[in-house]
């Protein structure tokens, strides 16, 4: 009985170290998408103040 606990408390962690995996590559992603409006937004106003002079 034993070893099949053993096999629940494994795969449960196994699966615990998977949402995880998922949740961090979530936030990369997320992060990415911010850097790159932020990259998006200063070469707008880049163009826009040329404008200016």
């Amino acid at each position: 009985m034993a070893d099949i606990d053993q096999v629940a408390a494994d795969s449960n962690f196994v699966a615990d170290i998977v949402v995880a995996a998922e949740l961090a590559a979530d936030t990369v992603a997320a992060d990415t998408e911010d850097a790159a409006e932020i990259v998006q937004r200063q070469d707008m106003d880049k163009h826009s103040s040329y404008g200016d002079y």
